[in-house]
């Protein structure tokens, strides 16, 4: 409606299959439920990707490509809607290094690629033992952001990351200005010493 984002409905894709996951202080996005059986697509498909994910032969095969002993494993898959869902960088209380590994489903890559509608994903330096957590509170110095490493959403992209306690991840607000939603299978695995 000339050249202005369309406002997505609150309540977009929440079904039987699909719940949305809060708080929405810290998150809001919508989690395919491990006990679904869609019906129709994408959702089946969806749906075996996050059997694949959740795995012992994936976890195999994780293992196998990265050198790292696996145990277990959480995850599943997230729709963040243009225009309502993100997370923010928050702790997430591990013990020891995890591997994250996310397959980004997000239509129109040219889109998302330089972040201006948001939807990519990102790691930064949460300041280790001696600093808050906190993902509310910004932490910033005129040297450096802490930013780590981002990744733009894009279209059937798996990012592998070995990512240490102190090292907190989010998932940009995705705009109304984007392109759709950002579909992921987001699962990470316990690295064993």
């Amino acid at each position: 409606v000339g050249g202005r984002a369309c406002v997505t409905a609150y309540a977009a894709g929440e079904h039987a299959d699909w719940a949305v996951e809060g708080p929405p202080v810290v998150r809001r996005f919508l989690q395919l439920r491990a006990d679904a059986a869609p019906a129709a697509e994408p959702g089946r498909a969806l749906h075996a990707l996050q059997q694949l994910f959740g795995g012992a032969a994936f976890a195999r095969w994780l293992a196998g490509v990265s050198g790292l002993a696996l145990g277990g494993r959480r995850g599943g898959v997230r729709r963040f809607r243009a225009g309502l869902d993100y997370t923010l960088g928050t702790p997430d209380h591990v013990d020891g290094p995890v591997l994250d590994a996310v397959l980004c489903l997000a239509p129109q890559a040219e889109r998302w690629r330089d972040g201006g509608v948001g939807g990519y994903h990102c790691y930064v330096d949460g300041g280790g033992d001696d600093a808050s957590n906190d993902g509310s509170v910004c932490r910033r110095d005129d040297d450096d952001d802490g930013t780590l490493l981002t990744t733009p959403a894009g279209w059937n992209a798996l990012t592998l990351v070995l990512r240490e306690p102190s090292v907190v991840k989010f998932v940009k607000y995705v705009s109304a200005a984007a392109p759709g939603s950002r579909w992921d299978v987001s699962y990470e695995y316990k690295v064993c010493d």
